[in-house]
This record gives C-alpha cells, structure tokens and sequence, in this order.
C-alpha cells in the first residue's frame, strides 16, 4: 500500500498508456475520504477530457477480465438509450454459476455494482456533482 500522496504506480500506468493523470490531496476522513475521492477524480477526468460523454471507472485493486472493454463498449448505447440506468458494470454480486451461466444476458440490478463501471457525463455533472455531500457529511 502506497503513503499517502506518494503513490506513484497508478501515474506510471498513465504515462505507460499515454494518458493524462492527476493526484488530489485526501480530504475528510473515514468513508467520507472515499466519496470526496470519488468526486475530485470524477470531476478532474471530466474536466481533462470535456468532450466525454462517460467515463470508465476501474478501483485500484481490480484484476480485469479480458473481454471488460469490449464488454463496455457492447453495452454503453444502453446508457444512451435509457436514462434511468446509473451506470453499465461488469461486476455482478449475484453473478453465480447457478444464476448467471448464460453469458449472451444483460442484467439489471437495483445495486450499485461498484468496481469496474462507466457512467455518463450528463448523470454525473448535472445530477450527482451537484448534489454530493461535503466532506464533513
């Protein structure tokens, strides 16, 4: 686990890929650290890159399949097409064997699936960013 502020492998994996990056300063404490972490990095990569219309969201930890991109960009048209989804994930809590052994379905859950997911620019600046609570909430 990286100090804080000194983390330098995600930066590297940026400058690998020729991408822009940017590290923020942690703010508040606890599981509100998490969620002001969640909206300065949201905020910041729709800021770098303004004529996204998503943007895929990977946690650190997360070891991807092979078929996660191609998965997204298969299904990312659903978030076009129907606004009430929240995001598009690969991740499924309920994805078992015996509940989820036919890979040609999509399903829809009333979770966030967390993880690996896209979300569209609009939900997040016109809906999300302005509502998100402040650090000491």
């Amino acid at each position: 686990m990286c100090p804080v502020f000194v983390c330098q492998e995600p930066m590297d994996v940026v400058e690998l890929y020729g991408l822009k990056g940017i590290q923020h300063t942690p703010i508040s404490i606890k599981n509100a650290r998490v969620a002001q972490h969640y909206k300065a990095s949201l905020t910041a990569s729709f800021n770098l890159h303004p004529d996204a219309k998503f943007a895929v969201v990977l946690e650190e930890d997360l070891d991807i399949s092979v078929d996660f991109f191609s998965f997204l960009s298969q299904t990312v048209h659903l978030l076009e097409e129907d606004e009430s989804l929240y995001c598009i994930s690969a991740w499924n809590d309920q994805g078992y064997e015996h509940t989820a052994e036919d890979p040609s379905l999509v399903y829809r859950v009333e979770t966030m699936p967390g993880l690996g997911w896209v979300l569209r620019r609009t939900l997040y600046k016109e809906e999300l960013e302005p509502k998100w609570p402040t650090p000491e909430k």
